[in-house]
């Protein structure tokens, strides 16, 4: 027979035993005590069930110790007792039996010495094969020495001993448990040993919800983390701040240095918010509100945080605010974003502004003016100039904002570039303090209170023309998008001031030029694009997740959703690996943000680029044709001084020939007759008055040659009220033809020079008539209407060759270049049956 049958029938016979002793001890409760008397009784272990110790407290306050199994003993006292003291103990076995919580007593050794049915039932097996087995067997392996441990504190304390372990049922399930053990010290069995009376809690259902929480608190740390989200508390009544653990990791500063007070926390406020989130703040709490709003806070080891905080007010029964909790979230790189991205705006609206002013500019300080607006709008400085080289290649201020004259004085002609340099750099001077100057330059910066500079070139064909300036109050260090974004106004500063430079000189030179290179007028279209957006790559995304699950490697990327309306979301997502008990991956937290907004803000900030570069290039085009224009325009005009030259030249050898073949012959005819007459009067021959009068009539004929030649040398100096008076003149006296002059009236001109232009084309007119048309009449005609005044020169003769055309002769060239330098059209065509008529079209301003 082995050793745990021994101990089954060992347990028979104690039960057997038991139940006679019951038996026995309810008919001596109900013949012993009087009927009527009440019996309180307190049982500190289970009568008449457990093989030990039992106390018993009668209703006089009197004590007895049974010991059982000894019949006799018990009879003796549970005679005293009555039919109350067998209920009341029958009462209480059905409660420790049917107890919810598992019971077990275990003797000095931790065997086995009586069980409840949920003992049973929690550990999986009988109550008769776990009666005086040691309860250590029941206990996993791993949490022997606790249960040892237990045992011993048992036996040394005189109070609960509690202890958490697992026990392991039939099924060989662990389950964790919590031992509550009491020593029962009055309770003695017949051998003498001592009992305790152990409660078994079940924590089964309590480590789950402790792992469900746990596993609810790691996931809300992840979704915080991944969202740069902390949680925080504040009593109102103590003042008190408390923060929670992943404040320090997100704002990387150590928990000591968190603020503790109300008090403390506004110190960390930045000073521009602090008046106004110190009066929201008590508004809130006033009024109770919930709130949401974004601050700037000073972090303790420097630097600037941006926190998007929310929160409500809790208040008692009363109404009186207690406390206050919200969540703040970590928006500094959006807030970045966003100050990048209206930077990157605010740079672009001023290059378009300034490149807009600049097509528009009437002089060179317009132009200064709009590049000095665009840097003071598109860069953080604090004063700018402009410095042009002179014709002695000495530096001179022509543009200016916040200088003085003490400092413009002192600084002028100064340069940090070798003169005829070319290609020179941007140098920048982040600290005057240091920088390496000349004392006094050094010297007049500071007394200006500039504290940091950088000298912009300015130049046309890599060749040096002047330098733009911008100036910090305070040290600065300047970044390659500002160097960038100063040199491209630096450029489109020089191709203005070239621009307006070259029309200044063409105006001078070519004095009333300027009417025809006046800047033209740009228009410009804009253009959306529109195409299908493409789907996110889901390949790409299920190798991202893959990675994440195999490698637990957190993702973040921009994806493309489409909503069900059939509309687009941009968002940004991070996703993190959420763990087991074994450290796999189980799940997945992801946080999306909306950036449909950024997309599109790029987007635009993109296409204005794109634009702004497509109409730089167009201006440019344009400014290139221009400047083809005005070269073939210089051309032309030099070709005509040539011309006009070899005409000067061919008309002082016609002048000479006319004074030869015409004026010289006269006077020598005169002269000979003179002394002809001379000869005559000394030979005492009588002269002839006759002769006399003939020779005076030769000298007015010469007389009023030379005034003939000497009129046509002069130029015509006339008003415009005398035109009519001048073209008659010039009729009668070029003229050899019969001719015609048929005017309305006298035009409405008012420029002297417009008349004399007019003049002159008609004198050239009517001079060709002469010389070459063979004709035998001259019609000069003069027009006035609404819109324009028309001059013509017609005669009847030859007319035009098939192969002749305007420009073709110097006089035309010149007529027709008196007519652009009016503003006037020159046409020259053949008239039928035969002739040729010159006419000039003014329009009326």
């Amino acid at each position: 027979m082995t050793a745990k049958q021994r101990r089954g029938q060992k347990g028979s016979r104690n039960r057997a035993n038991r139940a006679r002793q019951f038996r026995k001890a309810k008919i001596a409760k109900r013949s012993s005590r009087p009927a009527g008397e009440l019996v309180s009784t307190v049982m500190q272990g289970a009568t008449g069930r457990f093989p030990g110790k039992e106390r018993s407290t009668l209703g006089n306050g009197e004590k007895s110790i049974t010991e059982s199994p000894t019949s006799n003993t018990l009879s003796r006292n549970v005679g005293h007792g009555n039919g109350e003291l067998e209920l009341a103990m029958r009462r209480y076995a059905d409660l420790y039996d049917f107890a919810p919580i598992a019971f077990v007593s275990l003797d000095r050794g931790g065997n086995i010495q009586e069980l409840n049915v949920a003992a049973t039932q929690l550990l999986r097996q009988s109550r008769s094969a776990l009666i005086g087995t040691p309860f250590a067997l029941c206990v996993v392996k791993t949490d022997s020495e606790l249960f040892l441990g237990h045992l011993l504190r048992c036996r040394r304390s005189e109070t609960r001993v509690e202890t958490e372990l697992h026990l392991r049922n039939k099924g060989g399930e662990a389950i964790p448990v919590q031992l509550s053990s009491s020593r029962r010290t009055k309770s003695l069995m017949k051998d003498g040993r001592l009992l305790y009376q152990t409660a078994i809690i079940d924590l089964t259902e309590r480590k789950a919800t402790e792992a469900a929480l746990r596993e609810s608190q790691d996931r809300l740390m992840i979704a915080t983390n991944a969202g740069k989200m902390f949680t925080w508390e504040v009593d109102l009544r103590s003042g008190r701040v408390f923060w929670s653990d992943n404040a320090e990791q997100i704002l990387n500063i150590p928990k000591e240095s968190f603020p503790t007070t109300i008090a403390e926390a506004q110190r960390f406020l930045h000073p521009l918010e602090v008046r106004e989130a110190i009066t929201l703040w008590n508004e809130t709490v006033k009024s109770g509100d919930a709130f949401d709003w974004e601050r700037r806070h000073l972090l303790p080891g420097g630097g600037i945080v941006w926190l998007n905080s929310q929160g409500v007010i809790l208040r008692d029964e009363k109404g009186n605010p207690i406390r206050s909790i919200g969540l703040s979230q970590d928006i500094t790189q959006r807030k970045c974003a966003e100050e990048s991205l209206a930077k990157a705006v605010r740079q672009r609206e001023a290059l378009y502004d300034f490149v807009q002013r600049r097509h528009e500019a009437k002089s060179l300080p317009d132009i200064q003016a709009a590049a000095l607006d665009a840097v003071l709008a598109a860069l953080p400085c604090h004063r700018a100039s402009i410095l042009l080289l002179d014709d002695k290649n000495v530096m001179r201020f022509v543009a200016w904002r916040g200088l003085s004259e003490r400092y413009r004085r002192a600084v002028e002609g100064h340069s940090p570039w070798e003169p005829g340099i070319k290609g020179p750099k941007p140098i920048c001077i982040r600290d005057i303090n240091v920088a390496d100057l000349p004392q006094w330059l050094k010297r007049a910066i500071r007394a200006e209170g500039i504290g940091a500079a950088a000298f912009i070139p300015l130049m046309t064909h890599r060749r040096l023309i002047g330098k733009f300036m911008v100036y910090y109050d305070a040290p600065h260090i300047f970044t390659e998008e500002e160097l960038s974004l100063s040199l491209t106004i630096a450029g489109q500063l020089s191709l203005g001031l070239e621009r307006k430079r070259a029309e200044e000189a063409l105006r001078v030179s070519e004095e009333r030029l300027r009417a025809i290179i006046e800047q033209a007028v740009v228009g410009i279209a804009r253009f959306d694009l529109k195409g299908k957006i493409i789907p996110a790559d889901v390949e790409h995304n299920m190798q991202l997740f893959r990675k994440l699950v195999t490698k637990s490697k957190p993702f973040e990327i921009e994806k493309c959703y489409l909503r069900k309306d059939g509309s687009t979301l941009w968002a940004s997502v991070s996703a993190s690996p959420m763990r087991d008990a074994a450290g796999k991956t189980e799940s997945v937290v992801a946080v999306a943000i909306d950036i449909s907004d950024t997309k599109k803000s790029w987007a635009a900030l993109e296409e204005a680029k794109e634009l702004l570069e497509t109409r730089v290039r167009e201006r440019t085009a344009e400014l290139v044709a221009a400047n083809e224009e005005l070269q073939n325009e210089i051309a032309l005009r030099k070709r005509l001084e040539g011309e006009i030259i070899g005409v000067s030249d061919r008309e002082q050898r016609r002048l000479g020939q006319d004074l030869h073949d015409s004026l010289c012959q006269h006077l020598s005819a005169t002269a000979f007759l003179a002394r002809a007459l001379a000869d005559r009067m000394k030979s005492g021959k009588r002269v002839d008055p006759a002769e006399l009068d003939k020779i005076s009539r030769l000298i007015n004929d010469g007389v009023t040659e030379a005034r003939t030649i000497a009129r046509g040398l002069h130029p015509v100096e006339m008003d415009p009220a005398g035109l009519h008076t001048a073209l008659h003149s010039l009729l009668s006296r070029q003229s050899q033809l019969s001719y015609r002059l048929d005017m309305d009236e006298e035009p409405p001109i008012s420029d002297p020079a417009v008349t004399l232009h007019l003049y002159r084309i008609a004198r050239e007119a009517v001079i060709n008539a002469n010389k070459h048309a063979c004709a035998r009449e001259i019609l000069v005609r003069m027009r006035s209407s609404a819109s324009q005044i028309e001059l013509s020169v017609t005669d009847d003769g030859i007319g035009l060759s098939p192969d002749s055309r305007l420009g073709a002769g110097m006089g035309l060239q010149i007529m027709d270049y008196r007519a652009r330098s009016i503003g006037a059209r020159l046409e020259i065509k053949t008239v039928r049956p035969h002739g040729t008529r010159v006419a000039c079209y003014l329009p009326r301003r």
